[in-house]
């Protein structure tokens, strides 16, 4: 072949390689965008309602009502991790994803159900562990959601698996919307603690509903085939599930069984709470991750599949900064929400802002880990978390009580970051790029420190955390970091996101 053939003929290959290595980029940018602009509805809807709450139920009110729902909550998110990420896999991959559909919703109802029938029981203990007697009715309201929730979570599961990343960020959106809705009708309507309960319960129906309108996977089109492959990717990721969600709430867990007032257990409640966006980064990108990672190697796409990868990778680092910003502003932000008596949640805050985005890594890492068919390394990074946490908190919070507890989990998830992105290596053969993590580093410690030299009050933080977060992305920009092809890209990817 003549020189200049081959010329050409290298030039239209690395065109297409790096076309592939956009398009992936791009669906999973743009379907996580999608995912995340209608969890985000989490934080104003969240705020709205914690802050009413707050102020109605006063700091020992809202610290039942808050360990109510965490309790709740981590059974919930932990049935669903169980078998997320390996049912969005198990779709992804099926020709035809029906009879996958059927075999992720009859697991997930299962498993609602058996959460129900466990949290039912296990309330009497959980209260007197947690020293409040009235926690028993609490979690047996609660209890009903279980099912509700997980019927939800497996037809979003399904979206996923098949790329309907719209469909999927719309249930998420009803059920933001309803649940802030509900909540606070109920309550105004005299129910108290108990009718907030409710009305997350009644918000998770409609969540049902609006997803049972956008798929409908069957109950009877299940196979022993597919049924065997979800456990084969779910049953290496069991206790890697159950110590991260077990991680997820430990620290308050461990310090109110240890003898931690209501009050102080709201006031680090209302901490956890507020680190919700990077939650919300983690539930938004890991499953479209795992879809979109797994349908690209089954094509055999490796080259735009590995870019992926180090684009996740590299944008959990450009998350810092955000952080950054928030921690700078986190006493002021705590109390313009939540009122005075939780201005304590502002030093809490500023330490777990740092670990949830460390957890965030986690995820990504191991949703990588799991598309390349290696979901043993994903356990590997994530089971010593739970553990090392707990022999951590049971050392350090009887002397330096929430402080200690905050700083205990910002270790733990340093190390769990750092075991996954070294497996991340040893399987896919990248890091995140370290010049990336210098520059976030660097602005991280700058927009942190203006933002504790800026003193603000009320309205004036929502300034602040914008003026800032502005400067963090200028800097970025500056050090070189986000070129005008990249910033191009994100426009384009904001303005026509994967369907």
């Amino acid at each position: 072949m003549a020189p200049d053939a081959v010329h050409a003929t290298t030039t239209v290959t690395d065109a297409v390689v790096t076309a592939r290595e956009t398009s992936a980029t791009r669906e999973v940018f743009g379907g996580s965008t999608r995912v995340f602009a209608a969890e985000a509805l989490a934080l104003p809807t969240g705020l709205v309602t914690a802050a009413i709450l707050a102020r109605l139920f006063h700091p020992e009110g809202y610290g039942l009502f808050t360990l109510t729902m965490a309790i709740v909550a981590w059974l919930e998110w932990t049935l669903a991790s169980l078998f997320g990420r390996a049912a969005v896999k198990l779709v992804a991959d099926a020709p035809d994803w029906r009879p996958a559909g059927a075999v992720v919703l009859r697991t997930y109802a299962v498993a609602g159900l058996v959460g129900l029938a466990a949290l039912w029981l296990a309330a009497g203990p959980l209260a007197s562990l947690m020293h409040e007697p009235s926690l028993v009715r609490y979690l047996r309201v609660l209890a009903l959601d279980v099912p509700l929730f997980m019927l939800a979570q497996a037809h979003q599961q399904v979206l996923v698996g098949t790329g309907q990343y719209a469909r999927r960020a719309t249930i998420a959106a009803f059920r933001w919307t309803g649940r802030m809705v509900l909540v606070l009708g109920l309550v105004y309507a005299g129910f108290s603690i108990d009718g907030a309960l409710a009305g997350v319960v009644l918000a998770s129906l409609v969540e049902l509903i609006v997803a049972r309108r956008a798929v409908r996977p069957s109950f009877r089109d299940a196979s022993p085939e597919h049924a065997r492959t979800m456990w084969t990717f779910a049953l290496p990721l069991v206790a890697a599930a159950l110590s991260l969600r077990l991680f997820d709430k430990l620290d308050l867990f461990v310090l109110k069984s240890l003898g931690a007032s209501a009050a102080t257990a709201g006031v680090y409640a209302a901490a956890q709470n507020l680190t919700i966006i990077p939650n919300l980064v983690a539930l938004s990108v890991t499953t479209v991750l795992v879809s979109t990672l797994s349908r690209a190697l089954r094509s055999a796409d490796d080259a735009g599949a590995r870019a992926l990868a180090r684009n996740a990778l590299r944008g959990v680092l450009l998350l810092f900064p955000f952080a950054g910003v928030a921690a700078g502003a986190s006493t002021e932000l705590a109390t313009f929400i939540y009122g005075r008596p939780f201005a304590a949640t502002g030093p809490l805050l500023a330490v777990l802002i740092f670990a949830a985005l460390a957890v965030v890594m986690i995820s990504v890492a191991s949703a990588i880990l799991i598309a390349g068919g290696r979901p043993e390394l994903a356990m590997v990074a994530a089971v010593p978390a739970a553990p090392l946490a707990l022999v951590g908190h049971l050392a350090v919070i009887p002397r330096f009580g929430s402080t200690g507890a905050a700083a205990v989990t910002l270790v733990v998830a340093i190390i769990g970051a750092l075991i996954a992105v070294v497996a991340v290596r040893r399987t896919w053969q990248l890091w995140p790029p370290l010049a990336t993590a210098a520059r976030a580093v660097v602005v991280t410690v700058v927009v942190a420190a203006a933002g504790v030299a800026w003193r603000t009050s009320g309205l004036t933080v929502g300034a602040e955390l914008i003026a800032l977060s502005v400067a963090a992305c200028a800097l970025l920009a500056l050090l070189g970091e986000l070129g005008p092809s990249e910033r191009r890209f994100a426009v384009a990817a904001i303005r026509r996101p994967a369907e």
